[in-house]
């Protein structure tokens, strides 16, 4: 009987009401428009900051002021002692003029981590042969009337290398790469090392990795790699938290134009009343009614949203729990607004409210 009433209802408010019943639908798929793209949008940045502190990247990071030898030695030991392949390391320490210098054991754009944007040499295959290649911050260079770098020499503590990629650096990048073997032979202190492993430690292995570490760097301090999935779950949380609460400010605005029917419905409510309908029954009838009013337009807003990543790139699929959620607001919204005001108009039934204008 609900549910008859409901559509009933509907009907009505389109006659009668057609410009402000069009208004309010155009409005309320706007809004779930708006929310699952807000939200579509957080996940993309979540995905976008688990990019940037590479959560997906095994890399560990030890701070420890000690031996260029010792921390040889440590990269050593961990390929005889049942660890992941070592894909990459890198040792970093200051040179005589106090600029920040890494040895890495690969140098191409893909340094970016410790490095920044590479503006040349990006296609340059560095070879460890090449002992005397470097790459280096654009900001230690003089252009002049030079086009490119490359290729020039440099020096560096009284020794002459070739530039073979330059990069743009930001504030906490090393200053100057070139190759650990280059880097053990000049310098003999080693500020922080990074080991980047083909997969994530277990517990056992990070306990004897651990271990390495205080054996070969005393003191030293090891950083683990983000876990995979839970940075960026944060930050997807706080971001839908925050476009919630603007799209909540929305959805109490639309509320205004079903508070509106409801007083202009008065009279079929209090038909139904005389008729013998409790006030639960009404009450029903009115939840009934936002119900299939969000739900019909929180489906057209969902379409929209899958049809807008087909030209909009920062985006990202929704999971059914942020559609859940996003579902959960929209018609929570409108479903304590509707009690409210319905319990507010079954207090006004009288038999003068049936009237004909």
């Amino acid at each position: 009987m609900i549910l008859r009433i409901t559509l009933k209802d509907i009907a009505a408010f389109m006659r009668s009401e057609r410009k402000v019943f069009f208004w309010l639908l155009a409005c309320m798929v706007c809004g779930s428009f708006v929310l699952n793209y807000s939200y579509s949008f957080a996940r993309w940045r979540g995905e976008m900051y688990e990019y940037a502190v590479e959560a997906d990247v095994p890399r560990y990071k030890i701070r420890a002021k000690g031996a260029s030898a010792d921390a040889d030695a440590l990269i050593k030991a961990l390929g005889a002692d049942g660890f992941p392949e070592t894909e990459s390391y890198q040792f970093f320490g200051e040179t005589d003029e106090g600029l920040k210098i890494a040895g890495s054991s690969f140098i191409s754009k893909s340094t970016g981590a410790f490095t920044g944007y590479w503006t040349e040499g990006y296609k340059y295959k560095f070879e460890r042969s090449e002992t005397n290649a470097c790459a280096v911050n654009n900001g230690l260079l003089e252009y002049g009337e030079r086009f490119k770098m490359t290729g020039e020499p440099f020096t560096l503590d009284g020794e002459e290398f070739t530039i073979r990629g330059v990069y743009e650096a930001i504030r906490g990048d090393c200053d100057i790469v070139i190759f650990p073997e280059k880097f053990l032979e000049k310098y003999d202190k080693v500020s922080e090392v990074w080991i980047t492993f083909a997969k994530r430690l277990d517990d056992a292995q990070l306990g004897r990795f651990e271990q390495l570490v205080r054996e070969r760097l005393p003191g030293g301090n090891i950083t683990k790699p983000p876990e995979s999935g839970v940075e960026g779950s944060n930050m997807v949380k706080a971001n839908e938290l925050q476009y919630s609460a603007i799209v909540i400010m929305l959805v109490v605005c639309l509320v205004s134009l079903i508070k509106y029917w409801q007083s202009v419905n008065l009279p079929a409510y209090t038909v139904y009343w005389i008729n013998g309908a409790s006030n639960g029954v009404i009450i029903g009838v009115a939840l009934c009614e936002s119900l299939i009013l969000c739900g019909s337009t929180y489906l057209v807003g969902l379409g929209l949203n899958a049809l807008s990543r087909l030209f909009m790139t920062k985006t990202a699929s929704l999971t059914a729990n942020d559609i859940l959620i996003g579902f959960g607001i929209f018609f929570g919204v409108f479903a304590v607004f509707t009690l409210i005001n319905t319990v507010r108009v079954c207090k006004r039934f009288k038999v003068a409210n049936i009237r004909r204008d």
